[in-house]
């Protein structure tokens, strides 16, 4: 068996070079190969041989392309190969990989960073993939759309080298810094995608509000965007430090930075900047979390998935950018910079840090690498693929999930032997599984009502606990992510690609006129209350128990001995009786005091009725039931 690995060489200091020098020489796996894309023959004390990519021209040019391909043929045996790019990169190596498949077995291996919606161009690569592999959620959710294979999701490790240096002198690197000054930092490539001009718009707003601040742009200045012209025209250069003494070489991959060297200016930042319309997986933005600087970054993509409110001042997307054929959601830059200069004065910063470096770090290279060379081994058939147990829980961060951690309490068994179902099985349905080989949360896909056979199937043996709430509770929460929760993320909905066909006036319609309009065509909002209907009765079966969420909040006995009965439990009912309450409520009032809100996150909590739960009145919920009943009378 072979091992081929084609992605940037492991000498180079770039964002995919950090993958695979982090993962590659740590797998231990026969007959290691690497095609390394800018590979220029440097010594290395690798335990495998690295071939270059791209010689005379691009990796993608014709010429290189073929000696991959006559490489891949003059190998002996099977071949397992492992690639990390984009996929619309990658696809270009389609001929490469049919022809070799025709002669050779090999089975490919995609590790596939996505920063936004994928197209029919990324689909030509991810059809040819045995086993993809996405960085976050909102990858896996992209690639599923062109693809029936299982989906697996891998975080990015973080590197322990990255790390808050106590009492650090900044002025090894910025002698100039006065006292009292402080300094935002953009440590990104300037390419389109990581919308430096915007970062430079938010800058000159927030210097309007305080002075004080300074920017250092650790890039490029003559990339994509001219930033020094720009900054000389908004009239901002005097504020700015540029990072291009690190990027005079010209050369992908290389830069006069060192990791030390980067580290120490992160290390210098009193705030770090994140503007790009989307992210793979966000590294700079870990980079900066590990070493202790707090974030300010765009709610978007991985960004989203990674980070929360309390681990940084997440910045929305209030107006619209055509990025690579997309329509992506943006930033305003003035909304930007007074939240911007709003959150730094009064937030807890050292809190928000300590928050965010604890994520970043439960992200261990360790744990990583072993789950890497277990689908490996297995891919190659040099291991045999065992069942894996889950424990999957809803994106509720109190409901099922503590629910799952009493469960395991009072009876003694692994959470891996449950399941927990919430939401009645709309948009947040099985959002986190639970990997118990990496001991760590990873989100997951969304399972419609109608694939939910096909979860039992595959859980095969696992318990199930469905957590019901009020119809009503459960549409509202629907429109809300759909309608309102969407357009911060720069995608877009069901229901609103129904208003966009409606034109001018479906804009210019109330929420509840969207709604009653929406059924009365038979909608997106009828949809969901027939998905909500059809799941109801799926999930009635002896592996599935229902339980009443608002009667577990209040203490009701009868229920609670229900959940010990499932459970296998005899623990006395009045030592659990008040758990529900008291974990419920402080979560409530913990999420009110850190976000100053009583919607967003707060919306199933006890007597939350904010963000759209009263949308859906008696009206409005029997024109629902009459929309469906009338379709189950045409049927």
């Amino acid at each position: 068996m072979n091992y081929v690995f084609l992605g940037d060489s492991p000498t180079l200091e770039t964002g995919f070079a950090r993958v695979t020098k982090n993962i590659i020489p740590n797998l231990n796996l026969p007959n290691k190969h690497f095609w390394g894309i800018g590979y220029r023959g440097l010594p290395h004390n690798y335990d495998f041989n690295i071939y270059s990519a791209n010689i005379n021209s691009s990796w993608l040019a014709p010429q290189n392309t073929e000696r991959f391909q006559q490489f891949l043929l003059a190998l002996e045996g099977p071949i397992v190969l492992w690639c990390i790019h984009d996929a619309f990169r990658l696809a270009q190596f389609k001929s490469v990989f049919e022809k070799v498949k025709e002669k050779k077995e090999l089975t490919i291996v995609a590790y596939v960073p996505i920063d936004s919606y994928l197209d029919q161009k990324d689909e030509q690569f991810i059809s040819t993939v045995d086993v993809p592999v996405a960085y976050t959620e909102f990858g896996a959710e992209n690639i599923r759309k062109f693809t029936e294979k299982e989906v697996k999701v891998i975080p990015h490790g973080n590197d322990p080298d990255f790390r808050k240096i106590e009492g650090f002198d900044r002025s090894n690197y910025f002698p100039h810094f006065q006292q009292g000054m402080k300094l935002m930092g953009v440590v990104n490539s300037n390419s389109q995608r990581k919308n430096l001009f915007r970062s430079l718009e938010i800058f000159r707003e927030l210097i309007i509000r305080d002075d004080s601040w300074r920017l250092y742009l650790h890039c490029d200045p003559n990339g994509f965007f001219n930033l020094k012209k720009i900054a000389e025209e908004m009239g901002i250069q005097p504020f700015i430090i540029y990072g291009d003494p690190y990027f005079q070489s010209g050369i992908i991959g290389e830069t006069g930075c060192s990791k030390e060297d980067l580290v120490n200016i992160y290390n210098c930042f009193d705030l770090f900047l994140s503007t790009s319309y989307g992210e793979g997986w966000g590294l700079t933005a870990t980079e900066a979390a590990s070493c202790g600087v707090p974030l300010a970054l765009h709610r978007t993509t991985a960004h989203e998935e990674i980070f929360d409110d309390d681990s940084c001042i997440f910045l929305p997307s209030r107006s619209k950018a055509y990025y690579d054929d997309k329509i992506v959601g943006d930033l305003d830059p003035i909304e930007s910079a007074e939240i911007i200069h709003r959150e730094f004065q009064t937030r807890d910063l050292k809190n928000q840090t300590e928050r965010a470096k604890k994520i970043v770090d439960s992200f261990s290279w360790d744990k990583i690498n072993e789950t890497w060379e277990d689908i490996l081994l297995q891919a190659g058939g040099l291991k045999v693929t065992t069942p894996h147990k889950y424990l999957v829980s809803s994106g509720m961060r109190v409901g099922s999930t503590m629910l799952g951690s009493l469960v395991a309490d009072i009876t003694g068994k692994p959470n891996s032997d449950y399941i927990f179902v919430d939401k009645l099985g709309l948009d947040n349905f099985f959002r986190y599984f639970h990997d118990l080989s990496a001991n760590k949360w990873y989100k997951s896909h969304s399972i419609l009502p109608k694939e939910f056979n096909k979860v039992l199937r595959k859980c095969d043996g696992l318990k199930i606990l469905n957590i019901i709430r009020k119809p009503e509770d459960a549409m509202a929460s629907r429109f809300y992510f759909a309608y309102k929760h969407s357009p911060d993320r720069g995608s877009d909905s069901d229901i609103l690609r129904e208003i966009e066909k409606w034109g001018d006036e479906g804009r210019e319609l109330s929420e509840k006129d969207i709604i009653l309009r929406s059924i009365e065509e038979k909608g997106a909002v009828h949809r969901w209350y027939e998905e909500l209907i059809a799941f109801r009765e799926e999930v009635n079966n002896e592996r599935v128990i229902t339980l009443d969420y608002n009667k577990l909040v209040f203490g009701d006995e009868e229920e609670i001995r229900r959940l010990l009965g499932f459970c296998g439990s005899s623990i006395d009912v009045d030592l659990i009786k008040n758990w529900f309450a008291a974990s419920f409520e402080k979560s409530q009032s913990d999420e009110i005091r850190s976000t100053n809100r009583s919607g967003d996150s707060l919306f199933f909590r006890k007597g939350a009725n904010s963000n759209g739960s009263d949308l859906f009145d008696e009206n409005i919920m029997e024109e629902l039931k009459k929309s469906v009943n009338l379709d189950n009378v045409h049927r």
